[in-house]
């Protein structure tokens, strides 16, 4: 609306400038021998009457189209200011789902490497290898089965074992003899094949 009115603006005074101007060129063809005896001066101040009006309308108009300049300007400020503010709100968007990709990939790895580390783990079983003839006061002897991963660096019953097998069971008679105790524990110490320490007890019954 405004810009329409600064339109209809420039174009009124274009026309009245027309007429205006064509006023005095009829004033100036009726009235010549008056006017070239005119003074210098009096030629200068007939001018300045003439114009003066002219000079106020087209600076009224020429702040006009200033004024609709000013709003394009404005307006195409706004419009980057709007996109500005899209681009980091999409920004911030895309941080999050990075941030919410890495999250769940680094919890996924973490998950593998659980996994991983399970399934490569020694598990070793304890029990005692009865006899027919066992007696109290007789030595004991222990089973141990390594259940889970193969083992190196195996530390048990004061022996020292450099590598065990998946599945392989071994007999160990510390030098105790047995004593009708149904609970013994043993601790064990061993790596995995990847090079991981672990100790634990085991308990027999």
């Amino acid at each position: 609306m405004f810009e329409r009115r600064v339109g209809n603006a420039t174009l009124v005074g274009i026309v009245l400038t027309s007429l205006y101007i064509g006023l005095l060129s009829l004033y100036v063809a009726m009235n010549w021998r008056t006017i070239f005896e005119l003074q210098p001066n009096e030629v200068g101040d007939f001018l300045a009457g003439f114009l003066g009006p002219l000079a106020i309308l087209w600076l009224i108009l020429g702040y006009l189209m200033q004024s609709k300049e000013l709003r394009h300007s404005v307006r195409a400020l706004n419009l980057q200011a709007e996109e500005l503010r899209n681009s980091v709100t999409h920004q911030k968007e895309l941080v999050e789902v990075t941030r919410s990709a890495l999250e769940q990939e680094r919890q996924m790895v973490g998950f593998q490497i659980q996994n991983e580390l399970e399934r490569i783990k020694p598990r070793f079983t304890l029990k005692r290898a009865f006899s027919h003839e066992f007696q109290i006061g007789a030595p004991e002897v222990f089973q141990v089965t390594n259940v889970g991963g193969s083992a190196s660096s195996v530390s048990i019953f004061r022996e020292e074992i450099s590598y065990w097998a998946t599945g392989e069971t071994r007999n160990f008679q510390p030098g105790a003899t047995y004593q009708n105790s149904f609970l013994k524990c043993e601790m064990i110490s061993f790596q995995d094949s990847k090079g991981n320490r672990y100790s634990e007890g085991m308990v027999v019954f």
